[in-house]
């Protein structure tokens, strides 16, 4: 019989059995012992029930600390620090934590981490308090860090045309009657993690965004939210996001560094399309097709294991590539879509515990897809790019004395 200690709002609570959608709670305390309870369950958990055992205040673990039960919340619910990682992760799932987060130990703190800066006054925004929804930057800072409330409501979205004052579209391809000037030059952005959703393009074409400083653990960016930001060169999800969608950094002609938190579950359509990085560690578990097209500077790019599905269409238009680095895929992962690369120099890095047969199939996959001219191409191999750990935010953000 499993049984897992934890605590709700600091009150102690031992579970036993496994999960179940039946729960009998035993109280004990007065005329009554923990030990009961458990004989009580042995018995209960073969029908199918789990058992719920906590002490009556001023009773057991609770006498002299007479909490309360009232006003629960997912926050005040703690597991015993020696909890081990499976029942973390099952009662997390339990609980419905959300995909950035987990039920805590006792002593830990959640995962998410919330924006330390002090944000512009609210004043400098547009809100729209029933949808949560920044409609307009009226500011003239060119730093711009969101707040996190404004009129004691959360902010929770920003809609395409919020920063529209920040757009050049003199420096663009688009027909325009704006002049030189006429626009705010934002050169830094920093996002609550209050927020839930940014709309399509939201910063598209703010040519003067430098940084972008994400703490908003997002479901999806939703597509070309940062497509033809010219001068856009660092970008972090300190908390992680779910899916980067189509066109993402699509023309970010100066991209250098992209960091996030978690495996994406998702790279969308030229998520990274005519962007200038020479290496690239992608983990992911979809890889759309062109993912990576048009990358004409990249030289090397790292697949972390853990892929689900991989378009190979996903590596065309890559004219340097010297090294493409595979870490543990499955070939029956790969989808052979037409890439028409034909890299004789091309090398394909596979793991040396990857057997022939895998090894075979996965130089037909690249063979077909017309990246390789010869199956010899894909070898064993370790690929040499490191870990990339989390930039610093503080050194970053320090170009403009925030």
């Amino acid at each position: 019989m499993n049984i897992a200690k934890i605590h709700v709002w600091k009150v102690p609570v031992l579970l036993y059995g496994d999960l179940a959608d039946r729960v009998l709670i035993y109280i004990h305390g007065q005329g009554g012992r923990k030990e009961e309870a458990e004989s009580f369950a042995e018995i209960a958990t073969n029908y199918g029930w789990q058992v719920i055992s906590v002490d009556l205040p001023e009773h057991g673990e609770r006498k002299d600390n007479g909490e309360a039960l009232e006003g629960i919340e997912l926050s005040n619910i703690r597991l015993s620090a020696d909890a081990t990682d499976e029942q973390v992760a099952e009662w997390s799932a339990a609980l419905n934590y959300p995909w950035y987060d987990r039920i805590c130990r006792v002593g830990e703190e959640s995962m998410l981490v919330k924006m330390p800066y002090e944000p512009l006054p609210e004043d400098n925004f547009e809100f729209d308090e029933e949808s949560r929804t920044i409609t307009a930057y009226v500011g003239t800072a060119v730093d711009v860090i969101i707040p996190r409330t404004i009129g004691g409501v959360p902010v929770e979205n920003i809609s395409y045309n919020a920063f529209e004052n920040t757009r050049d579209y003199v420096h663009s391809d688009m027909e325009t009657n704006q002049k030189e000037g006429d626009w705010v030059p934002m050169r830094c952005v920093i996002l609550p993690e209050t927020l839930k959703s940014i709309e399509d393009s939201a910063f598209t074409n703010c040519h003067d965004l430098e940084t972008v400083i994400c703490y908003a653990p997002l479901e999806t960016t939703n597509k070309g939210l940062f497509s033809e930001c010219q001068g856009l060169k660092k970008v972090v999800f300190v908390n992680g996001v779910l899916h980067m969608d189509n066109y993402l950094f699509n023309f970010c002609k100066n991209l250098e560094t992209v960091w996030c938190k978690n495996q994406v579950d998702r790279i969308g359509i030229q998520t990274f399309g005519v962007t200038p990085m020479e290496r690239l560690c992608v983990n992911a578990k979809n890889i759309d097709i062109s993912a990576f097209a048009g990358m004409e500077s990249l030289k090397e790019i790292h697949i972390r294991g853990g892929v689900e599905h991989m378009s190979l269409g996903a590596f065309a238009m890559l004219p340097s590539i010297e090294t493409i680095c595979l870490e543990g895929i499955d070939p029956d992962v790969m989808e052979d879509d037409w890439a028409n690369l034909g890299n004789s120099n091309l090398t394909i890095l596979v793991p040396e515990d990857t057997s022939d047969e895998q090894l075979e199939a996965i130089g037909r996959k690249f063979l077909s897809s017309m990246i390789i001219t010869d199956g010899v191409q894909v070898k064993r191999g370790t690929c040499s790019m490191p870990e990339d750990p989390m930039p610093d935010i503080a050194e970053m953000l320090s170009a403009y004395g925030i």
